[in-house]
């Protein structure tokens, strides 16, 4: 059971860990328009009406986990690994003073190794950030695997967290 939740998670929360544009998250949305908001009302309503295939008080909807996006947690990690990256814990700009992390690096260039431009970053002496160096690659890629697991694992424990009080709300 432990491992069909940690496949589940994986499935459904690494795609939206790579959906960044390389080095941050890229900013806000525009605001969106009257039509949009009336359409995505009218979504979230059909949602909600709609007959769920489990039982609500079994179940955890996957909607948002923000465990997964644990950044602070990401950052002891690399501490404790002896990654020791220019940056405040649970900020998200250090010492380049830009919006990148090398733990967000790391997650990219396990996905995609391409999607860092590490070759482009080489041309330009460019292959650090806050102070930490992307090369080796090797120790990069291996940083990215130990948070793929943090994260999963945070995500895992969320989700039986919000299964023991699902089952303990119970109207007996």
């Amino acid at each position: 059971m432990k491992r069909l939740v940690l496949v589940m998670v994986l499935c459904l929360a690494t795609p939206a860990a790579f959906a960044q544009p390389p080095g941050g998250s890229g900013g806000q949305r525009p605001p969106m328009t009257p039509a949009q908001q009336a359409a995505l009302a009218a979504k979230r309503q059909a949602e909600m009406t709609a007959p769920r295939p489990i039982e609500a008080l079994d179940s955890v909807w996957m909607e948002d986990r923000a465990e997964y996006y644990d950044y602070t947690s990401v950052q002891k990690l690399l501490q404790d690994n002896g990654i020791a990256e220019q940056i405040k814990l649970g900020a998200s700009s250090g010492s380049d003073r830009i919006h990148d992390e090398y733990g967000i690096d790391a997650l990219m260039a396990l996905y995609d190794p391409t999607s860092i431009r590490i070759e482009q970053r080489k041309k330009a002496n460019r292959t650090t950030i806050n102070g930490v160096s992307l090369l080796p690659m090797e120790k990069t890629l291996e940083m990215g695997k130990k948070i793929v697991e943090l994260r999963t694992q945070l995500t895992v424990d969320a989700i039986h967290k919000a299964m023991t009080a699902a089952k303990s709300a119970r109207v007996p």
